[in-house]
């Protein structure tokens, strides 16, 4: 009976130490994935008043222009929204239409 009691005390205290390796080992993990996420997403530090230039997709599917500059522009950031689009206005203060996705379609001379 006394050895069956100390071995059931001493699995006990192995699960237990387990389970703390375990929490121990999913927090390292959750902070390299922060880390891994962080490095990939950078934020984008494009301010109301700032010359940004726009991609231009309308040259994507054009052949024989591989060399051409793909941007159009310089545009001033006139309305900075808070799902990363923004509101371009010519430099002579002419609104465009439409908003801009600023993670993918534009470039700042700040980086």
């Amino acid at each position: 009976m006394e050895a069956s009691h100390r071995l059931k005390e001493d699995l006990c205290d192995l699960v237990q130490y387990s389970r703390e390796e375990v929490v121990e080992h999913f927090l390292n993990q959750e902070m390299k994935r922060k880390e891994a996420y962080d490095r990939k997403h950078k934020s984008n530090h494009i301010e109301e008043g700032s010359l940004v230039l726009r991609y231009g997709n309308k040259y994507d599917y054009v052949q024989g222009r591989k060399l051409d500059n793909k941007s159009e522009g310089p545009f001033v950031v006139h309305k900075k929204y808070s799902n990363g689009s923004y509101q371009l206005r010519d430099v002579d203060d002419a609104r465009c239409p439409y908003r801009v996705n600023g993670w993918r379609h534009l470039y700042s001379s700040s980086y």
